[in-house]
């Protein structure tokens, strides 16, 4: 349903917009402790930092330090990779919740299952955000790997449930997308693999 797909899309964009503005008030205003330094560092001359290394983590760093050279403290702009990527997590969140109730309860064709699906997913995916935990990791660059990890994980998780929907001849490009996203996600941090044997059976769960 056309009129479906663009409130998806509105709520989805608020939900992003409302973390990142919330995330933005409360970040660190400058380097914190742990590892932010050595990452800052590492953006700073496209650098290595500890072992196994974050290879995809420090260019994108880079590119925040560069994007936001108007910002006088480079520790905040390091910051806003942790703050942004947190961002598009919990609207990946409430994306998988609308999906995971479309597949249990069918298309939204009437007011009161288009209240429950928004309402849900609205709700789950503000919930993800301010989370304690959630929330604390979001505002500082020694936990930007590990979320920015997540997102890869909640993007591949949101994979299989397109797989139902689609064409049977686009399965296989679905299952390589998986794959990529997962795979990619090592270069932010290992964790992102946790979520890789769970993507592949929700896939083939959905055929």
């Amino acid at each position: 349903m056309k009129s479906h797909g663009i409130t998806n899309r509105i709520i989805a964009l608020a939900v992003f917009i409302i973390a990142s503005v919330v995330y933005l008030l409360t970040a660190g205003p400058s380097i914190a402790f742990w590892d932010c330094g050595e990452f800052l560092a590492s953006a700073g001359c496209l650098g290595i930092p500890h072992p196994p290394g974050t290879p995809l983590l420090i260019p994108i760093g880079r590119v925040f330090l560069l994007l936001f050279s108007f910002l006088s403290d480079p520790g905040f702009r390091a910051n806003l990779i942790a703050v942004f990527g947190s961002a598009i997590v919990a609207m990946l969140i409430y994306s998988i919740i609308v999906r995971a109730m479309i597949m249990a309860f069918g298309e939204p064709d009437t007011l009161w299952k288009r209240l429950v699906l928004y309402c849900s997913g609205f709700m789950g995916g503000l919930f993800c955000a301010f989370s304690n935990t959630f929330w604390f990791c979001s505002l500082e660059a020694s936990e930007q790997c590990n979320f920015l990890s997540h997102s890869r994980g909640a993007y591949a998780l949101a994979c299989p449930g397109l797989g139902p929907v689609e064409d049977e001849r686009f399965r296989d490009r679905i299952l390589l997308l998986i794959t990529y996203i997962s795979f990619t996600g090592i270069g932010m941090h290992m964790v992102s693999m946790i979520t890789s044997p769970a993507n592949i059976s929700l896939y083939h769960a959905g055929r």
